[in-house]
């Protein structure tokens, strides 16, 4: 398990304090992501204004690391700590960050400087070397910097390169120095290289620039024409969320019984086999009834589809039949993963390739209805509350709807007030069905739920 020390650097405080708290929301909900596995803990979350603050906070503690992610920084994949660590090992790296050429022409004519985007650092090497300041953007006078090596390719552009290492002697120069200069200086003048972020990480994060461009007015009008790259391409990724289906879950196996009930009603969103496995750890008859809602019409359609044409016996055949039915459709399960792995899992889970196709068989013979439904939207969640609420005093339902309030999407969709006043919202409704009835999901923060109204 790598521990580390996460620093929170918000550069955007000059901004509306609502932005802010939306930009906050979407980077945050990289931090859960990144202690799902458990191979990454966080021990501290430190929040500042000031990287040397952060710095200063981080320095006491016992812990080896120290990642300073910006507000806006977007963490992608559950080993992003894991693959930075690994990086920074094998170059024995003090610092490793966005590294900035100042002047590609001439390297050594101005300096370097860091990204505050993400960085990440040694804390033991950082004592070692006297513990440096950042280095703030600022005009300095006279100022003795190091001579340096930088590597002769770049990530991309001239003005990202690989490394900088330490040159001989040292110059005196006037003039604007950019951030994160004194710790890269330090770094030099310790005979230490300076690493930019390897391709692997790069590919497991994303930063949305959220102190430039058209973003903040976006939130407020999405009619707002974005023209800053990182940002567009944000949106676009969020606004395709509801084409893609995934084709497996990411949440854990629920194996909270409730009596012998059966299920008469079990609604639940389009997305890989949790709704077997509520069924199958429940019981359920030929009456039973299965709702799909979702936003996302290409999972209700790939679900209706495997209903009416799947024998059971090969889903991963199944995936790649569906593409010939719809050549737009596009398969999701945990990013930069692979899911074909999966579903052997699933055929263990359920007790073999036997008992999984007896509860397939079964399940393919009920009433199945698919229901277009936006939790966010008021209209769309007082119709699912209408459908529960139609239930009699006798009937027993099963409500499942995964991560709809805590999610990447969520979190761009609207900032996390609204998600926790929508979660309420969709729990109180709910729970005016006159049956007995099982609610499962995450709340609005990430918390799994359970709730159970009626049941004695």
């Amino acid at each position: 398990m790598t521990q580390i020390i996460l620093g929170v650097y918000n550069q955007i405080s000059n901004k509306l304090p609502a932005y802010q708290k939306r930009v906050q929301g979407i980077t945050e909900f990289g931090f859960d992501l990144l202690s799902s596995t458990g191979e990454t803990r966080i021990s501290k979350i430190i929040h500042s204004n000031s990287i040397d603050n952060i710095l200063q906070q981080a320095g006491p503690e016992s812990q080896k690391w120290l990642a300073i992610t910006a507000l806006g920084h977007r963490i992608l994949s559950r080993d992003l700590v894991e693959t930075m660590v690994n990086f920074a090992v094998s170059k024995s790296a003090a610092v490793v960050g966005h590294i900035l050429d100042d002047c590609p022409a001439h390297s050594n004519s101005e300096f370097f400087s860091l990204h505050h985007q993400c960085v990440l650092i040694d804390l033991d090497q950082w004592r070692n070397i006297g513990c440096p300041a950042w280095g703030e953007y600022g005009v300095y006078q006279d100022q003795p910097l190091p001579m340096c090596v930088r590597s002769l390719e770049n990530f991309h552009d001239d003005y990202t390169p690989l490394y900088l290492q330490p040159g001989q002697g040292t110059r005196i120069y006037s003039g604007v120095l950019k951030e994160g200069w004194n710790l890269i200086k330090s770094c030099l003048d310790a005979g230490l290289t300076v690493w930019n972020f390897d391709h692997e990480t790069r590919r497991r994060k994303a930063h949305i620039y959220p102190e430039v461009g058209e973003l903040e007015h976006y939130f407020n009008d999405a009619s707002t024409q974005v023209h800053q790259p990182s940002q567009r391409q944000y949106i676009e990724t969020m606004q395709s969320v509801p084409q893609a289906v995934f084709v497996f879950n990411n949440e854990p196996s629920n194996t909270n019984l409730v009596g012998n009930r059966v299920v008469n009603h079990l609604y639940c969103v389009a997305a890989g086999f949790k709704p077997l496995e509520f069924l199958q750890q429940r019981q359920f008859d030929s009456d039973t009834v299965v709702h799909y809602f979702d936003h996302s019409q290409p999972a209700l359609d790939f679900r209706r589809w495997l209903v009416q044409n799947w024998d059971g016996c090969d889903y991963l055949w199944a995936i790649d039949a569906y593409r010939g039915v719809d050549p737009a459709f596009t398969a999701n399960w945990l990013a930069l993963q692979d899911y074909r792995p999966q579903w052997q899992i699933i055929v263990d889970k359920f007790g073999g390739a036997d008992a999984w196709l007896a509860l397939w068989q079964r399940y393919q013979q009920l009433s199945h209805q698919y229901h277009l439904l936006d939790l966010f939207d008021a209209d769309h969640c007082s119709q699912l509350s209408n459908m529960v609420q139609a239930q009699t005093a006798q009937q027993h339902s099963v409500i499942w709807y995964s991560n709809a309030f805590y999610s990447d999407y969520s979190r761009f969709v609207v900032d996390t007030e609204t998600l926790q006043a929508h979660y309420e919202n969709f729990v109180d409704e709910l729970i005016k069905a006159p049956g007995t009835i099982e609610i499962f999901g995450q709340d609005a923060n990430g918390k799994w739920e359970q709730i159970q109204h009626g049941i004695k």
